[in-house]
């Protein structure tokens, strides 16, 4: 392969990367783009709310360490509040308590690939799949693992198409569908 054309590649992977970050970020956090399931509106004080919340939740754990419910309430308010180590924390003593749960591990898979983790999130995100063969949200976040933390254009695309055959009609499948037939354009140039 040239050098010009690896650069090509290298080019068209950073922009299918920052393409995917941006239509997910400018169409809002309630789209497809590895959301754990809060409906939880963010105002400006939003982050004040969620903390208030935070520590009201974490209090009715005190009183009952098992609720699950709460446990995963806990996760998903630091998932929102990005704070990726809190939220793996909690994620995982849900998992403890109901190791099944392939919306559980799909965002702990999420939290782990903020904090770097790609090969675990990749692990979390197979049992997911495993459990839930059409959990669409575990296949979109396959794809982006592989190509944004592991650099796998192949198994991206794969895992995308995927994707694209549990929701074929979401917004996100059919941007996904033009970013690959960028990428595929760009291999056969």
């Amino acid at each position: 392969m040239s050098e010009s054309y690896r650069k090509l590649i290298q080019f068209s992977i950073f922009f299918l990367i920052a393409a995917i970050a941006v239509f997910f970020y400018m169409n809002g956090k309630d789209n497809t783009v590895m959301p754990h399931g809060s409906n939880m509106a963010m105002e400006d004080d939003g982050s004040d709310k969620m903390q208030e919340e935070l520590a009201s939740f974490k209090a009715a754990l005190d009183e009952d360490p098992e609720n699950l419910q709460t446990i995963i309430k806990i996760a998903n308010l630091n998932y929102d509040l990005n704070q990726s180590d809190s939220a793996i924390v909690y994620y995982e003593k849900a998992l403890e308590i109901e190791p099944d749960q392939a919306d559980i591990l799909t965002d702990c898979a999420v939290m782990h690939f903020r904090e770097g983790n790609s090969e675990k999130a990749l692990e979390y995100l197979e049992k997911a799949i495993n459990l839930e063969p059409n959990l669409g949200q575990a296949w979109f976040n396959k794809g982006f693992i592989l190509m944004a933390g592991m650099n796998e254009p192949v198994e991206a695309i794969a895992a995308w198409r995927k994707f694209i055959e549990i929701e074929p009609e979401s917004k996100q499948a059919k941007f996904i569908k033009s970013q690959i037939e960028a990428i595929e354009a760009n291999e056969n140039n």
